[in-house]
Order: C-alpha cells, then structure tokens, then sequence
C-alpha cells in the first residue's frame, strides 16, 4: 500500500495546472431602434487593450459583421465612470462590460441591455456575450481523476485477507 501511496503522491506533484488560456467570445447585438445597426463580431475574453486610460481601453475584435463582413476592426470599452458599455462607431451606454483593470480586461459573458443615452432611458437593443469554447477539463483535472480510479483498482485488489479462527 505504501508503493500506491507513493506513485499517487509523486503522479500528483508532477502534473501542474497549465494556465487558463483566452476563450473566444461572440458579441451578437440585436438593434431595437431605426437608426442604431444590429452586429456581431468576435473577441478574446482578455483581449489585447491598446490606447488604454484609466477608464477605457481599445481593442482589436475579429470578423465584425455589420451589413458587410470585416476581418477586424478596433472596439473601445469603457468603465461605469464613462457609464460603461461601449463604441464601435456608435456609443452604447449601459453595464461594464468587463472586470479587472482596463491595462489587463477580462470580458464578461452574458445579456446586457444597452442604451442610446447617457440617461440610460432610450434601449438601443440586446447585447448576448458568449464564449465560443466548450468545457474541456484542464490536465490536473484529468490526472487527479485516474488517480482516483487507481486507488479505488488499488483498494479493491488489495483487501485485508478474513483470518480464520481455528479452535483446538
């Protein structure tokens, strides 16, 4: 039993957690009003800001599609003290779109409501946000999980034999 103990201890210290890489995020907005367009385009969810400021980043987004498909173009977020949301060629106020800090964003996923004001009065439409990857465990995961196994196979095999009693 120490022989499984020690292959589980040192399979558990070799395998480490590999970082969490960007998912891809769909931005599907749907227009509610005359003059503001529907458009989706696809951005990674910790995106590259460029031209950032304390409350506001830029960033570079994929296959922007508007009436016409566009292999990318430059979106810029903004904070809630620039009362959120964001601007690709029209404003659209609402939530933040994204936590952490606008020098390293991490998008959000999810329905948001968007506004054609400041006020927040005038809905432009729906915002839908999401990721474009299915869950796939990460290494550690996996390892943890046929570790598991092995010592289940290892207990199962290894039972303490029942001792017969003999009386003289």
């Amino acid at each position: 039993m120490k022989k499984i103990t020690l292959v589980a201890a040192l399979l558990g210290s070799a395998v480490m957690a590999s970082p969490a890489m960007a998912a891809p995020l769909l931005y599907n907005f749907i227009s509610t009003v005359a003059d503001r367009p529907s458009f989706s385009f696809n951005v990674d969810s910790n995106p590259v800001a460029t031209d950032v400021s304390g409350s506001r980043f830029d960033t570079l987004v994929q296959n922007y599609n508007q009436n016409v498909s566009s292999p990318s173009r430059s979106i810029r977020f903004y904070t809630t003290v620039e009362l959120g949301g964001f601007d690709n060629s029209f404003s659209y106020f609402g939530p933040q779109l994204f936590s952490g800090t606008t020098a390293s964003p991490t998008l959000l996923t999810g329905n948001f409501t968007l506004f054609t004001n400041a006020g927040m009065t005038n809905v432009a439409g729906n915002l839908s946000v999401t990721d474009l990857t299915a869950a796939v465990p990460e290494p550690a995961t996996w390892a943890m999980m046929l570790v598991g196994f092995g010592m289940i196979g290892a207990t199962a095999r290894y039972r303490r034999r029942a001792t017969k009693i003999a009386y003289a």
